[in-house]
């Protein structure tokens, strides 16, 4: 999807927070987390006007702030090898 470059205004930037609010319920699928939801979208709003700024946004912008946002909030969740070393130490 490619929509026209919005202009810096408060309509142009309302335009691509819709936008961006669309894309993420696409995707979400943690339905009882509307309160992470509701963080994904104003993460990936700012995240495309820090990396991208103006210009001609693309889904694939605003997918890349919504992984941005899932990777942080995933940096301490645990794995399924942490979780069988857990259980190894478990049974020592």
């Amino acid at each position: 999807m490619k929509i026209e470059s919005h202009p810096d205004t408060k309509a142009g930037q309302d335009r691509l927070r819709k936008l961006i609010a669309d894309t993420v319920d696409d995707v979400w699928e943690l339905y009882r987390r509307d309160d992470l939801k509701a963080d994904c979208i104003d993460y990936g709003y700012r995240y495309y006007n820090w990396v991208y700024g103006i210009g001609h946004t693309r889904q694939y912008h605003i997918l890349a702030g919504i992984i941005a946002f899932l990777s942080e909030k995933c940096t301490d969740a645990m794995s399924e090898a942490d979780l069988d070393a857990m259980a190894k130490g478990e049974n020592k």
